[in-house]
């Protein structure tokens, strides 16, 4: 596995996602050039990321591209910030600083690697199915029932405001009731900030 590589480099990192054929670990930029000659020798291949500054995506508000490498059908995409698509078209922004220090800050030991905490995990969910799929995957679902009862948790609450803002306490409800097929729609039809 890509951690073990990591460690054995002192590379400080979190795995925010390992599903499919796709991994996604947060690094810290000055680590993108130990990276990419860490990802060559172990045979991987950079390739354009879907929101490649090529593709007409703007990286708003200090936030940078993330790099993305394949091997063997594996895709490991290696981010500085949590991103966020904006609903802007091809706008990505970074998170809240605040929500940034907490993924580096808390972090969850499983299995010898280094993840960010389960609050985190579900933000991720949220923000990537509101604003990148427009629509609730079922393995998203899963996540979110897994995770549902963190919902109520303060820093939680504190760090979906920073997100949502005003919508936070219609997701918590969504969440709660397990209404969330029409999440995209709810989130872009309210109206109440």
């Amino acid at each position: 596995m890509i951690t073990t590589v990591l460690h054995k480099h002192n590379i400080d990192y979190r795995l925010i996602n390992k599903e499919n054929n796709l991994i996604t670990i947060l690094i810290h930029k000055y680590d993108f050039e130990s990276i990419h000659i860490i990802m060559n020798e172990n045979g991987f291949v950079v390739t354009e990321h879907r929101w490649a500054i090529n593709r007409g995506y703007i990286y708003r508000y200090g936030a940078h591209e993330p790099i993305l490498y394949i091997r063997d059908n594996i895709c490991i995409e290696y981010i500085t910030e949590l991103l966020c698509l904006s609903l802007t078209p091809f706008n990505v922004i970074p998170l809240d600083n605040k929500i940034q220090k907490w993924a580096w800050a808390n972090v969850k030991l499983e299995k010898d690697e280094m993840w960010v905490d389960d609050r985190i995990v579900l933000i991720e969910v949220l923000i990537r199915s509101i604003f990148e799929n427009k629509k609730l995957k079922s393995s998203d679902l899963k996540i979110i029932k897994k995770h549902s009862n963190l919902i109520n948790d303060n820093y939680m609450r504190e760090m979906c405001e920073l997100i949502f803002f005003n919508f936070t306490e219609e997701l918590v409800k969504m969440i709660c009731t397990e209404e969330l097929d029409d999440i995209y729609n709810r989130y872009v039809g309210f109206c109440d900030y």
